[in-house]
């Protein structure tokens, strides 16, 4: 018997890849689609925890976001030359981005 594709049935296969990509295949599949990423995404970006970046902006620390509102921002080319400039040679821990130092 055919299996019924449904929208539910579509996305949570699409969630379940997404979590399997590293942050480096989750950048470059953002990259081509997305200007502005939401801070779930941008954390996704740079392979950090959401709340590890909501730290990081309420420190000062970080790339550079945009807030209107209640919503809170990252532009693609702010996070790629914040990276650019962070990732030390062999990463932070565990390989990931660390901010800059003040």
């Amino acid at each position: 018997m055919a299996t019924v594709l449904t929208k539910e049935k579509i996305m949570d296969d699409v969630g379940k890849y997404l979590e399997r990509m590293t942050p480096y295949e989750f950048w470059k599949l953002v990259r081509k689609h997305r200007q502005w990423l939401t801070p779930k995404e941008a954390a996704a970006c740079l392979g950090i925890k959401p709340r590890t970046l909501e730290s990081w902006r309420a420190q000062g620390k970080g790339p550079t976001s945009v807030k209107s509102g209640k919503f809170v921002r990252y532009h693609i080319g702010v996070l790629d030359a914040w990276i650019t400039t962070n990732i030390q040679p062999n990463g932070g821990a565990n390989g990931h981005p660390v901010p800059a130092a003040d």
